[in-house]
């Protein structure tokens, strides 16, 4: 038996002992508040049955766009100093 690794991966949860990945990962997070999903919380492998900490590492990007009218690109406004 190999000794359990540390799991990263954008796919889901790999558990650390069988590296058995849990595609259904976002079901883990179910009832939780997102303020509550950056704290880790046990979770039992479905492939060995032995519990190990997940967490979800949630990153927010914020954008925005100028609004354009009828498909026109939006007009240049002079910047005042």
């Amino acid at each position: 038996m190999s000794k359990p690794t540390e799991q990263c991966s954008s796919e889901g949860f790999i558990c650390p002992y069988c590296k058995h990945l849990h595609v259904d990962s976002w079901e883990f997070q179910r009832g939780k508040a997102w303020s509550e999903m950056d704290n880790p919380w046990e979770h039992e492998c479905n492939g060995c049955g032995r519990p190990f900490t997940a967490m979800i590492d949630i990153t927010i990007t914020y954008e925005s766009k100028p609004i354009s009218k009828c498909g026109q690109p939006a007009e240049e406004e002079p910047i005042e100093k």
